[in-house]
């Protein structure tokens, strides 16, 4: 349903220039939600053209036109501006803290039930996973750093 038009370009050979036909066409060009295209084209000028019929009206629009004025929206860049940010503080744990707790932890054993004489008799005790080991040492760094340890 898409059409193409062309327009003469200054040095010669004609521009193609895909038109879309439906907010989701036009939605699905700039990777967006087909609600998000509408209010863009009410409150931020989204050059979208609508061919008049007696009760509602055809959308359409053309890629290159949305194209550009998307790279109009963009930022400028300002190495001032970039010179100038310093990136907030990470406020997770650091994965070397976590590492660190789980070395002393030891490595998991891998042995299976049941094995060895005595087994029978003594009580089955859970071996802690690796996911278990992992949170006890997470919640170990927060707490440690909720104490101004670190």
């Amino acid at each position: 349903m898409s059409e193409t038009r062309t327009s003469p370009g200054l040095e010669g050979p004609a521009l193609q220039d895909k038109k879309l036909v439906s907010w989701k066409e036009i939605a699905s060009h700039l990777g967006r939600e087909v609600r998000t295209v509408q209010r863009w084209e009410r409150s931020e000028g989204l050059p979208v053209y609508r061919h008049e019929h007696l009760r509602k009206s055809t959308v359409y629009a053309f890629a290159n036109e949305l194209d550009d004025w998307i790279k109009k929206r963009q930022p400028k860049d300002d190495p001032e501006a970039d010179a100038a940010f310093e990136p907030e503080p990470d406020v997770a744990p650091s994965t070397s803290a976590i590492e660190e707790e789980l070395k002393g932890a030891g490595p998991v054993q891998d042995k299976p039930r049941g094995a060895g004489p005595s087994s029978a008799l003594e009580p089955q005790k859970e071996e802690e996973s690796y996911t278990d080991r992992l949170l006890k040492a997470k919640k170990k760094v927060w707490e440690d750093r909720d104490r101004g340890k670190e």
